[in-house]
């Protein structure tokens, strides 16, 4: 079953990816630092760079007021929690039920 794309999720999915996209571009620069990995090092480091940019593209592209569509974040700092209710409208934020 497909979970369709909300605030709460896209929250986590963006953290998810920026966290361990950087994790991987660390391991990736370590290696390559220590003449260890080769190839290998920099396929690390560039998969972990990019893994952080698409946590930061589903960020500010989902997180999203359901009611009034306006951003949830002041650009361009992500929010490390969605707030219960929107700036913008003021409409209750809450989780869906799954």
């Amino acid at each position: 079953m497909k979970r369709k794309m909300n605030c709460f999720y896209a929250h986590s999915l963006s953290n998810l990816l920026t966290i361990g996209g950087l994790a991987v571009a660390l391991v990736g620069c370590a290696l390559g630092e220590w003449e260890l990995g080769g190839w290998f090092a920099l396929v690390l480091a560039i998969g972990g760079i990019l893994a952080m940019a698409c946590g930061f593209v589903v960020g500010y592209r989902y997180i999203i007021c359901p009611h009034c569509g306006e951003p949830l974040y002041d650009f361009p700092r992500l929010p490390s929690k969605i707030p219960t209710y929107c700036p913008h409208c003021g409409a209750y934020i809450e989780e869906p039920d799954l």
